[in-house]
């Protein structure tokens, strides 16, 4: 098969075999680099739950472009009216792979006695969802796969031509009604900070045993290292002007400082400059003090 390879142990193997030719470089997992099956086990147990978060952040994309699936299953009918519209090829490709390597995995460890449903660290017991959370969650998975989306297209077209096509798309179109619609994608920052000021309201009250908490929580950390990661560059190359702008002054207040010191330095310490300054000021003294002055120095000076 494509997968064999001569250096593999007799558990990878027999992993490389159930797989076929399936790629789970898909899903971030490797095989091989393992020294144990354990370690490989932790691994997979990640990558698929990934996969399976990702396959879920792309369900509501395929349903709003007229796509009908089976959870589970790969889309193989393609409506005509999608016939060119990359963005949305691009999600069926996606899911696609997804669905395929998910399914490899769990197959293929499901005949070692592991079921990657089932974790082995967690009760059982479901728990009613938090509508409100997902809800938020669910708006915010649209919104950053359109972002994605829109700044690959600014690659090649201007931002009103990428703002059409993504518009055009048919996928997104929940983005732009309701209380967090967008006019644009310049208004993405905005919709954010909606966004994590409800989710940090619906935390008020709540203790961090409420059942609902931990799902909000991670709703708000996910929500500011969004905002902390997408400053846009115009106003961080104006905080760094600014900033340069009072080193620099700051700089040139020291200088002017320093140069007034070292010029003074200069001529109290230079032995030329210090016996004129000297002769000024006895001839000062000599001027209005002349009586108590002795004639010998007077002249002294004045011949210089």
């Amino acid at each position: 098969k494509a997968n064999r390879n001569a250096n593999a142990t007799d558990w990878q193997q027999q992993i490389l075999d159930a797989l076929g030719d399936v790629d789970l470089s898909e899903i971030g997992i490797k095989i091989t680099g393992h020294s144990d099956i354990n370690s490989f086990i932790d691994e997979a147990r990640k990558g698929y739950k990934a996969a399976n978060e990702a396959i879920k952040e792309l369900k509501p994309i395929l349903i709003k472009a007229g796509i009908d699936f089976t959870d589970g299953e790969e889309i193989t009918a393609v409506p005509l009216s999608l016939k060119g519209n990359d963005i949305a090829l691009q999600a069926i490709d996606e899911y696609n792979k997804k669905i395929q390597a998910t399914k490899a995995i769990k197959d293929a460890l499901k005949a070692q006695g592991i079921d990657l449903d089932v974790d082995p660290n967690k009760n059982q017991r479901t728990s009613q969802k938090d509508e409100f959370a997902e809800s938020l969650k669910q708006r915010l998975d649209v919104l950053k796969k359109a972002y994605s989306e829109y700044k690959k297209e600014l690659a090649t077209m201007s931002k009103d031509a990428a703002l059409e096509r993504i518009k055009d798309a048919g996928i997104f179109d929940e983005l732009f009604t309701g209380k967090y619609a967008i006019g644009d994608f310049g208004d993405y920052k905005k919709v954010l900070e909606k966004l994590l000021a409800d989710a940090e309201a619906s935390l008020e009250g709540l203790s961090e045993k409420d059942k609902n908490f931990k799902g909000r929580h991670d709703l708000v950390i996910s929500l500011r290292t969004l905002l902390n990661l997408e400053i846009p560059r115009d106003e961080t190359k104006e905080a760094f002007e600014k900033a340069k702008s009072e080193i620099d002054n700051l700089v040139k207040g020291y200088t002017d400082k320093w140069n007034f010191h070292k010029q003074l330095f200069s001529m109290l310490f230079d032995p030329h400059t210090h016996y004129n300054l000297l002769g000024h000021a006895i001839k000062t003294y000599h001027f209005i003090h002349q009586p108590r002055c002795g004639n010998a120095l007077w002249h002294t000076i004045n011949s210089r």
